[in-house]
């Protein structure tokens, strides 16, 4: 989280623009009292906390949160545990949560197999807590990435937050935002993701996200 840039991007964008929506992810980790306060002042700021890392009581007072939930090939009983503990925290506030297979990496036939019976267990406590499911309403050309503008934490703009996913910096540069943004195209298609993380990965996690969805009932 770097923070001078945050809040420089916050003034910035908010004088630029009356009305604009804009999201930060974080692992929760340096999500401080102070910090909680100062983006209380920003309900337009859609905070993204990576459960698998950081689920604490103190950050329900944001009040624009989703929790990310990543559900990795050989450690899928840890995101239903994560969904369980997000639900403890209060039974008062319906909890968004965008549940997602773990970014292009490699599943093996026997991981795909148990993701449909962790999908399930997954789809039970949504319906249990009432929660509300964000990948219903944020679905983007390529799976587990947005569409839009990115600014990573070295304050460079690039085409999509798969900017955040490891790749060498020869392919990260062609992801770079080198028009401005009025005019910028901002589509990552298949072809991309394969040269990022090669065919393996990316056919089995369009499997993966296949499977996820058709256990939650999620329709793309």
């Amino acid at each position: 989280m770097n923070i001078s840039l945050l809040k420089h991007g916050l003034s910035l964008l908010k004088s630029l623009y009356s009305s604009l929506s804009f999201e930060m992810g974080t692992n929760g980790l340096l999500l401080k009292k102070q910090l909680i306060n100062y983006f209380c002042g920003y309900p337009e700021l859609q905070i993204n906390i990576n459960a698998m890392l950081g689920i604490k009581k103190e950050f329900l007072v944001l009040p624009n949160i989703m929790w990310n939930i990543c559900i990795e090939p050989s450690k899928q009983n840890a995101a239903v545990t994560a969904l369980e503990r997000i639900a403890a925290l209060s039974k008062k506030i319906k909890h968004r949560i965008n549940l997602l297979p773990a970014y292009y990496v490699k599943w093996l036939p026997s991981q795909l197999s148990q993701l449909k019976k962790t999908a399930r267990k997954l789809a039970e406590i949504l319906g249990a807590n009432s929660m509300i499911l964000e990948n219903l309403s944020r679905q983007g050309s390529i799976p587990l990435f947005n569409d839009g503008p990115a600014v990573d934490v070295d304050g460079k703009i690039y085409l999509s937050n798969i900017c955040v996913a490891a790749m060498p910096n020869t392919i990260r540069r062609k992801l770079l935002c080198r028009k401005p943004l009025s005019v910028q195209s901002f589509n990552v298609g298949k072809k991309d993701l394969v040269n990022i993380f090669g065919i393996g990965a990316v056919a089995s996690s369009y499997a993966a996200e296949e499977i996820l969805w058709k256990e939650l009932n999620i329709t793309r």
